[in-house]
């Protein structure tokens, strides 16, 4: 019993140290941050910018390589999501299924990412199913 104790506060210990060091990884307080990205990833397909001001064209990164809406459409469900919930229409606390959540996905305008994601919910459900 103590070895399984120990065991699961192992795992705990090691998912917090990896949340943390991604959340510190990835949080960037310098702006420069940005120029040095698209520096380093100017060659990928994977990455755009374009800055136009006064109609005059500032910079331009892989403008015309067209990409995943990824994140994009979410925004928007995110947004009426909020809303929902401050008016009192939904509840936040209430689980979706994934079946519903399958209702709104739109295959391949994601470049893969809602199927990553419910693979790792899955993933994160029979590990605590495990502990």
């Amino acid at each position: 019993m103590r070895m399984i104790l120990w065991a699961a506060i192992g795992i705990v210990v090691t998912i917090v140290l990896v949340i943390g060091v991604g959340i510190w990884m990835f949080q960037k307080d310098d702006p420069e941050y940005i120029v040095e990205f698209l520096k380093e990833n100017a060659e990928s397909e994977n990455v755009a910018l374009s800055v136009h001001h006064n109609k005059e064209k500032w910079v331009e990164v892989n403008g015309g390589e067209p990409l995943p809406l990824a994140s994009a459409v979410k925004t928007i469900v995110a947004i009426e999501y909020a809303k929902q919930a401050a008016d009192g229409r939904i509840d936040p606390q209430q689980p979706v299924a994934f079946k519903d959540l399958n209702t709104y996905y739109v295959p391949k305008t994601d470049g893969g990412a809602h199927e990553a994601w419910i693979d790792s919910v899955k993933k994160i459900k029979r590990l605590i199913v495990f502990l």
